[in-house]
């Protein structure tokens, strides 16, 4: 049972247990899962996607591992519709003459091949690849059956309009300090700026949280070391919930949380998705913030995430955990002061 494998209180690995049962290989494999300390419920998900949703896409890959490795993949579907009559439509002139046994890849490789040479035929060749894909999915869900001509026509029309967006000027933004400077929180506020660091060598992860109030006084601050081989994305998740933690247990009501991932804060606002080996970290950090009084996350720059950065690098040095309080190492305490200096001038 994975649940053997935990400590005590189930919230985290036990390392020397299953470093102790497993190969090296297969420990730092288990130990790369992160665990939420929110103890969150168990859940299915489709191995061979990072998001854990079975798509398409991963199951084509899937299928053509096993036959590449002598397997044999089959599908059966009456409602199959042969495209035969779609690429006479489309009066494409391929280079040469696409054989039975070649695949959708096989022939994307040779058009990408001479790709300077034809210039379109690859798009219009793919386009239309999707056009009768999506016709399948219709006719298989109930829709009717389209003429060649109309698949051909629709799926030229999405590539054209593609085109047309691609072709229009966007105007670079310019950032300035203000854009990516740290800023005080409002009166009465604390702001809690977290950070992960990866120690490749040692396969561990740091993290730093650094607690300011509104007139940007260090109000704590902590270094924690992860005997885990976390991947990025794990690790800053991990820090965005340490640092959470940290917070309620400081005693703070009204709380804004910055960290410098741009994934793990917009999964935490619902805009796009995580993958699936951080999304029950995810739920857990929702979970617990709402123990405050106000509680709400931002993303900063790097540039404006530098004390947070320092402690989650200052982890390395440490046993397990240091905690300051109203206090903290000459190099942060300085990138502390920075910040303020920087915000004062921008105002």
């Amino acid at each position: 049972m994975v649940r053997e494998l935990l400590r005590e209180e189930g919230l985290e690995w036990d390392t020397e247990l299953v470093r102790g049962l497993f190969l090296t290989q297969d420990a730092e494999a288990i130990l790369s899962i992160p665990i939420s300390e929110s103890a969150a419920k168990d859940r299915m998900v489709w191995a061979e996607d990072k998001k854990g949703k079975f798509t398409v896409r991963s199951a084509y890959r899937l299928a053509r591992d096993i036959m590449a490795e002598g397997g044999s993949v089959g599908c059966s579907d009456p409602s199959k519709i042969r495209g035969t009559e779609v690429w006479k439509e489309s009066k494409l002139s391929l280079p040469c003459t696409v054989q039975e046994s070649w695949d959708f890849v096989d022939t994307f490789s040779l058009l990408r091949a001479c790709w300077e040479a034809q210039l379109g035929l690859l798009e219009r060749w793919v386009s239309i690849c999707w056009g009768i894909w999506k016709s399948r999915n219709e006719v298989r869900h109930g829709g009717k059956r389209r003429p060649g001509s109309v698949i051909v026509r629709n799926s030229l029309k999405v590539l054209d309009d593609f085109l047309t967006a691609m072709e229009k000027p966007c105007r670079p933004r310019l950032e300035n300090q203000s854009d990516v400077a740290w800023k005080l929180p409002l009166s009465g506020s604390f702001k809690v700026n977290v950070d992960g660091a990866l120690f490749s060598k040692s396969k561990q992860a740091g993290v730093g949280v650094m607690v300011r109030d509104e007139v940007g006084t260090m109000i704590a601050a902590m270094a924690r070391k992860l005997d885990l081989p976390l991947s990025a994305l794990a690790t800053e998740a991990k820090a965005l919930e340490i640092g959470v933690t940290f917070a309620e247990e400081v005693g703070l009501r009204d709380v804004v949380s910055e960290s410098d991932s741009q994934l793990i804060i917009n999964a935490i606002h619902g805009i796009g998705e995580a993958e699936a080996s951080v999304q029950n970290i995810i739920l857990g950090v929702l979970q617990k913030a709402q123990c405050f009084r106000t509680f709400d996350f931002l993303h900063i720059k790097r540039q404006g995430n530098a004390p947070a950065q320092l402690l989650a690098q200052h982890a390395f040095h440490v046993e397990n955990m240091v905690v300051w309080l109203e206090d903290c190492p000459s190099q942060v305490a300085c990138a502390c002061s920075h910040d303020v200096l920087v915000f004062l001038h921008s105002e």
